[in-house]
């Protein structure tokens, strides 16, 4: 079998700090959300900031599954916010920044449906 990489150069998380996040040439200091077809800045400052308009946000551009990146410490979004992701069959999962990025690339190169929401 033949393996073929498939990786975007210019969508894929480059590189990581807990200040800043680079996908391609472009670096973020403020929390940002990116998927396949580009990236965004976001206004949210913590976890706890994230509202249902967010959600909504979000889920406009349709992911299979919503990556949480929290910067160095691990943190959870409200249960409303939870239950407006699944109530719209979207899984989200919340990981420390570093682990999102990374999973984020490994599904991003399996071309799946993956939005990562970082918070900066």
């Amino acid at each position: 079998m033949q393996f073929i990489e498939q990786t975007n150069p210019h969508r894929a998380i480059t590189q990581v700090h807990s200040d800043r996040v680079q996908i391609g040439e472009h670096c973020f200091t403020s929390s940002f959300f990116a998927d396949s077809n580009g990236s965004e800045l976001i206004d949210i400052k913590a976890v706890i900031d994230i509202s249902l308009a967010h959600v909504d946000l979000l889920t406009a551009r349709a992911p299979d599954v919503v990556l949480l990146g929290t910067g160095t410490r691990l943190a959870f979004p409200s249960a409303q916010v939870r239950a407006a992701f699944l109530s719209r069959r979207i899984g989200i999962e919340a990981m420390d920044l570093r682990a999102a990025a990374r999973t984020f690339n490994v599904l991003l190169s399996e071309q799946r449906c993956v939005l990562l929401l970082a918070i900066i």
